[in-house]
């Protein structure tokens, strides 16, 4: 088997939205900086304000050679865990089309689900997050964005439901960076990391 796990290509971002809430609406979008160490994804209801947070990744699959992987997943690592108080919203995670740009929850169903998680986030640390497809392309920006089952539902969030904060490659040292990892059957067994 031979083993990539591809760095993200550029500072991962996310938007979010803290006007009323609405399926149809972003409300006010703001992108994370290359200074964010750690990110959101998920929504929430603080009264009064709502607040929904999208997670993005991109990464350069084109150096993948062609083959159906045993297995591809989404690495990433959690520095909390799931306050689901108010309801049973999933995280999902979808190939994102085009730029990395947020999408509308109209708009969400109609992107390819990736994987998800499910029943919240118990304990911190590292997630992989399984791909549920036999194949993903390769390309020089493969995009990923991470949003609630909630949003894509327009369902508004009443507590702080499903949301959960994970680290992005600005944290300190390596340990805690995300990544793509895609595994090839092979004659033999190599590990690539590819930057």
């Amino acid at each position: 088997m031979t083993i990539y796990q591809l760095a993200p290509v550029s500072d991962e971002n996310y938007s979010r939205f803290s006007t009323s809430y609405a399926s149809t609406q972003t409300g006010g979008l703001n992108s994370g900086s290359s200074t964010d160490t750690s990110f959101r994804v998920g929504d929430s209801f603080v009264s009064p304000n709502y607040l929904g947070s999208g997670g993005f990744w991109e990464f350069d699959t084109s150096g993948v050679p062609v083959g159906t992987p045993d297995q591809i997943a989404l690495s990433l690592v959690a520095s909390d865990t799931t306050n689901s108080s108010g309801s049973d919203n999933e995280l999902e995670f979808r190939e994102n089309t085009g730029a990395n740009v947020w999408q509308e929850a109209a708009d969400l169903s109609g992107l390819t689900l990736f994987g998800e998680i499910t029943g919240g986030i118990s304990s911190t640390g590292r997630k992989d997050i399984v791909c549920g497809l036999s194949d993903i392309s390769r390309t020089s920006s493969y995009n990923i964005i991470g949003h609630s089952s909630g949003r894509r539902l327009g369902n508004a969030p009443l507590a702080l439901e499903q949301c959960n904060t994970f680290y992005a490659s600005e944290q300190s040292g390596t340990s805690d960076d995300p990544y793509l990892e895609i595994d090839l059957p092979s004659a033999g067994r190599a590990f690539g990391f590819i930057m």
